[in-house]
């Protein structure tokens, strides 16, 4: 015991509200995170009732790069605050994956956030907010 490590990928990381894939005795020593390639978009927006709380109403993540003729060569999109775990959009994603990067398809894609989340109403924030 205490000598073994494992990595897994943060989306697996969180299986429902308040539960964590961690075994007995488990701990978090690290989080890592890639510096996105140049040319990638990469932004995080919260919304807190306190500007140091750490209790978040919501959160979007956002990570786009786009390929030479303007298609969308690789997106992930999270949020947090939307269910029980933060979690992925993938059906938002799997929409502008290899479309071309305009409003157009932007709006298109907007109709699948409903099939990703079910937005949730708890002590940070009502699910109509």
């Amino acid at each position: 015991r205490g000598k073994k490590q494992r990595t897994i990928a943060l989306e697996d990381f969180f299986i429902a509200y308040g539960k964590q894939d961690r075994q007995p005795g488990e701990f978090v020593e690290a989080v890592h995170v890639p510096v996105p390639a140049k040319g990638t978009k990469f932004a995080v927006h919260k919304i807190t009732k306190r500007r140091d709380e750490d209790i978040t109403a919501a959160l979007g993540a956002f990570f786009l790069t786009l390929a030479s003729d303007g298609t969308v060569a690789e997106v992930r999109i999270a949020y947090g605050g939307m269910a029980a775990t933060p979690k992925r959009a993938s059906s938002v994603e799997k929409a502008l994956l290899g479309k071309p990067w305009t409003e157009q398809t932007v709006e298109a894609a907007m109709g699948e956030y409903a099939r990703d989340f079910t937005p949730l109403t708890d002590m940070r924030a009502s699910a109509e907010y």
